[in-house]
């Protein structure tokens, strides 16, 4: 069973209307048809409720719209990693990359550590790492590249 590494930009994608969401619930619809595995680092939950919150905070989200997304996502299925492996990668990343934050350094480490495509929608992640990992994707390829 085929695996894809996904940041919480993309899986955030799934559930609420943004600019590419179509191409994100394309990708959601084969995981649901083909049965790939979803993997992130565990630090994506604490993205997802985190955005999630902002949203209600600013009034972009109703109270009741976060809610359903939450509900959404904590019903789904991700392999989630975490460990020393995955910290020293993300922080390999973070330095190689000159990130001002690791954060999405650890879905590249993930990613790698699991030897699978990464799917993200931060175009600056992207247009930072794609000439030296081809291996990640942004979500507005989708369609154009494999999902695995």
């Amino acid at each position: 069973m085929a695996t894809v590494c996904v940041d919480a930009s993309f899986v955030l994608k799934w559930f609420l209307p943004e600019e590419h969401s179509d191409c994100a619930g394309a990708a959601l619809l084969d995981y649901q048809e083909q049965k790939v595995n979803f993997a992130a680092p565990g630090l994506l939950p604490f993205e997802i409720i985190s955005v999630l919150r902002r949203k209600v905070y600013f009034g972009i989200l109703l109270p009741s719209e976060a809610d359903e997304v939450f509900s959404c996502f904590i019903s789904m299925k991700f392999k989630l990693l975490s460990g020393s492996r995955l910290n020293r990668q993300a922080w390999q990343y973070a330095v190689y990359f000159n990130r001002p934050n690791a954060y999405d350094c650890f879905y590249l480490a993930a990613a790698k550590i699991l030897a699978v495509g990464l799917w993200t929608a931060d175009q600056r992640l992207y247009n930072a790492t794609r000439d030296k990992l081809p291996w990640v994707k942004w979500v507005g390829e989708y369609g154009q590249a494999s999902l695995t």
